[in-house]
């Protein structure tokens, strides 16, 4: 299937029809950037660090309300003001957010194999970090990360207790390097 962005784009019409199938684009074009779906593992939220699981869907209703409230401000909608106010009062039913949601879903459609697969890239609290460099680079939400660290990246940070520990655990300077070498590994995607 097509990547959410292109699908929405490629929509001709600048007012989607009043309809819940209408209503589905509406909600991808407002939220393309803040909400995707991904089949079998539901929809997902950008927090601005990370792509989080709403799995009871309360977000994605939430923009669905708010979707239906900017339908009365699509001004020069040929359907005209009443048609759009009497389509916009119908659309603040649970079905018909049921059916807005549902519609949109194959419009915001992300394939399960798109998430996560920067096994180079640690995500962290203020960043993402290139584990092949150490360079910190910002989030991004076209990376598709879902997970996060709880922990800052701080480059210059120390870790005297690690270093304690192995050094008294693993005496020999060749294979104490080469333990190390294999726990910073393990950080990669790639194990």
């Amino acid at each position: 299937r097509p990547a959410a962005t292109a699908t929405i784009e490629a929509a001709d019409e600048k007012f989607p029809t009043l309809s819940d199938t209408g209503n589905g684009e509406r909600l991808a074009r407002r939220f393309k950037d803040r909400l995707f779906y991904t089949e079998g593992r539901g929809w997902h939220c950008w927090t601005g660090k990370r792509w989080k699981p709403d799995p009871e869907g309360m977000r994605v209703r939430r923009a669905a309300t708010e979707t239906v409230k900017s339908i009365p401000s699509e001004s020069g909608n040929p359907a005209g003001d009443r048609a759009l106010m009497t389509h916009a009062s119908r659309s603040l039913s649970k079905r018909a957010k049921d059916a807005m949601i549902t519609e949109a879903a194959p419009l915001l459609l992300v394939p399960g194999d798109k998430l996560d697969q920067h096994p180079d890239l640690m995500n962290c609290q203020n960043g993402a970090v290139d584990l092949r460099t150490g360079k910190l680079r910002p989030h991004d939400p076209a990376l598709h990360m879902t997970r996060i660290s709880p922990a800052n990246y701080d480059p210059s940070a120390t870790c005297p207790r690690w270093e304690r520990f192995i050094e008294e655990v693993i005496p020999d300077d060749a294979v104490r390097d080469f333990v190390q070498c294999a726990v910073g590994y393990s950080l990669t995607g790639a194990t």
